[in-house]
């Protein structure tokens, strides 16, 4: 993340100089007003960027870091509570269907 900033904010630096020495049109030098609201949009857009980039890169690692002890759990699953109750009803249907 700091070398993203760090080089994000040479691009912009970078940027702000040549628009300033080498204008693409004499009349974008000019003030319009729209300064704050500029520099306020790429701040948000930039640091919601960093934001969304971290989440990405911890959200992986969060969720292993939970799900991993719970991969070593012995949950008993429904298949293994009907491999235990089904012989069972199976023997008392029989059983009970046997004396007819």
């Amino acid at each position: 993340m700091i070398a993203f900033s760090g080089s994000y904010g040479v691009e912009v630096f970078l940027l702000f100089l040549l628009e300033r020495y080498i204008p693409y049109e004499r009349r974008r030098l000019l003030p319009d007003g729209d300064t704050t609201s500029d520099i306020a949009h790429t701040i948000l857009t930039t640091g919601l960027v960093q934001v969304i980039a971290q989440i990405a890169a911890v959200f992986p690692m969060l969720a292993a870091s939970v799900l991993k002890p719970l991969a070593n759990l012995k949950l008993e699953t429904l298949a293994d509570i009907m491999a235990d109750v089904f012989p069972v009803k199976m023997a008392l249907v029989l059983a009970e269907f046997g004396k007819i």
